[in-house]
């Protein structure tokens, strides 16, 4: 009885009467007034996530409009590298201060490619090719609580 006392008059005391829910239920995505929940903040990261992944396709080299040709043996050898939109994901994490409240990984994969040919014209024409290897890239950005810095 003398705890319930306690209190009782805590929260007379603060002003609240615990009926008011300042307490955010679990999976629901209560924000701070002005900031966005961190579903909305996920979705303008994938579209980052996928805007950055085109721009690092259009300018990787050597790339499909400008492949790096050399010889090899008897034949010329044309590679290039290609980013996979199709792999691109994002992933968020909590920040360690207010002015970066977010942090985003952004994962895609790059593959090489290598295409044959017996005369240097015919190896650009970038037939008979096979993928030579794959690495997986991740880049880190942040966010300052209105878009992703980059």
């Amino acid at each position: 009885m003398c705890a319930s006392l306690l209190v009782l008059g805590g929260c007379a005391a603060s002003g609240t009467n615990g009926s008011e829910g300042s307490k955010p239920v679990a999976g629901q995505n209560v924000t701070q007034s002005g900031a966005e929940a961190p579903s909305e903040v996920q979705a303008k990261l994938d579209q980052t996530g996928q805007k950055l992944a085109s721009m690092a396709n259009r300018t990787v080299s050597p790339n499909k409009k400008n492949p790096k040709v050399t010889r090899k043996g008897k034949e010329y050898a044309a590679s290039y590298v290609e980013v996979d939109l199709q792999s691109v994901r994002t992933t968020i994490r909590p920040g360690q201060s207010s002015k970066v409240p977010y942090v985003g990984i952004i994962e895609y994969m790059e593959n090489s490619y290598e295409c044959r040919g017996t005369t240097k014209a015919a190896a650009r024409a970038l037939k008979n090719c096979k993928p030579t290897t794959s690495r997986q890239v991740k880049e880190l950005i942040s966010y300052d609580g209105k878009k992703w810095q980059y």
